[in-house]
């Protein structure tokens, strides 16, 4: 296996967000300043690859579903307890190179567009007619398939308990942990988004709705979106939406408004000159990536605080945001 640095070790020091009151410092405290170890990447020469993502040849095995820690094996423990999958059912000869992106979480639409994109374009430079290999399940996601056909990237599914024995497989470390990012590369897929379509940027005033979803919704959103009206904010359902759409719209956005959830990570597509404003559990200390993204993004972060209704699991629950608190807000930082 023949590795290579990808980024030194950095600092990313964030800009706090614009309506930050010093009674919230507990909740943004810990994200001001973050240090990031270096990012290596990594080259096998004819290995072989499984739908699960194990990558192995006869010298060593990495565990590519864990490879924050980058779980390495001796090939003898390895091929004794993996013989019969990766051995006795011969593997499909594919004399092509290929390049690895996901694992366990990648194929959360967050998580595929802020960790496992992010692999492609870190390793971008050492590409030559590399192709993206994925698990078959990752074709179900609408998503996966529709935002690679729209950089114009070429992929393959791998079928589910099939192996592929191939002349080369480049991966990386994950760019950062998860929830967090390298500015450089997330400015460059934005770049990589606008170049391939003409998005214009039009002064858009979006809320993105979370109506159909299973959480983080707002109770009383009617009387939130009444308000939101008044000051020309559109309801989108991104669920009617491709990624090609959604992409376009966010490119025409000049504020987008949403609930901490999957939708705010289309400020991927944002112009620099756009605000987000997300709409967040009062008590909620844990979940500032779209915070850490608008950052990296160099977006203007504003945030609502609401109350949370709990629920069984560690996940953000529905809320209800103050119709009086909102009306307020819009009006002080986006007045018509």
């Amino acid at each position: 296996m023949k590795n290579f640095k990808l980024i030194e070790n950095y600092t990313v020091a964030r800009v706090k967000p614009v309506n930050y009151n010093s009674e919230d410092l507990n909740l943004f405290q810990h994200e001001f300043l973050k240090s990031f170890k270096k990012v290596d990447g990594y080259k096998i020469k004819h290995a072989w690859i499984d739908s699960g993502g194990i990558i192995a040849n006869f010298f060593m095995a990495i565990y590519r579903s864990s490879l924050v820690n980058l779980r390495v094996s001796k090939p003898f423990p390895f091929l004794l307890n993996h013989f019969p999958r990766m051995v006795l059912k011969l593997p499909q000869l594919k004399r092509k190179k290929y390049i690895w992106i996901s694992e366990r979480w990648s194929h959360g639409y967050f998580h595929w567009i802020c960790d496992a994109l992010p692999r492609y374009f870190i390793l971008n430079e050492q590409l030559s007619d590399h192709i993206i290999l994925l698990p078959s399940h990752y074709s179900k996601y609408k998503y996966v398939t529709e935002s690679l056909e729209f950089l114009g990237l070429e992929y393959e599914y791998i079928p589910k308990g099939n192996k592929f024995l191939t002349s080369e497989i480049l991966f990386s470390e994950p760019v950062c942990s998860t929830g967090n990012f390298y500015p450089p590369i997330m400015d460059k897929i934005r770049n990589a988004i606008h170049s391939k379509s003409q998005l214009k940027n039009g002064g858009k005033r979006v809320y993105i709705s979370r109506k159909f979803a299973k959480v983080r919704r707002i109770n009383n959103e009617n009387d939130c979106i009444t308000i939101l009206e008044k000051f020309n904010f559109e309801t989108i359902y991104l669920e009617n939406l491709t990624f090609a759409d959604q992409m376009k719209l966010m490119a025409a956005a000049d504020v987008i408004i949403g609930v901490h959830g999957a939708g705010l990570t289309n400020m991927i597509a944002a112009p620099e000159h756009c605000s987000v404003v997300e709409i967040r559990g009062e008590c909620d200390d844990k979940n500032n990536c779209f915070y850490s993204l608008a950052n990296a993004l160099n977006l203007s972060y504003y945030y609502l605080l609401a109350v949370e209704n709990p629920t069984e699991s560690d996940r953000v629950g529905d809320v209800d945001l103050s119709p009086v608190k909102l009306f307020e807000f819009l009006n002080k930082y986006f007045p018509v």
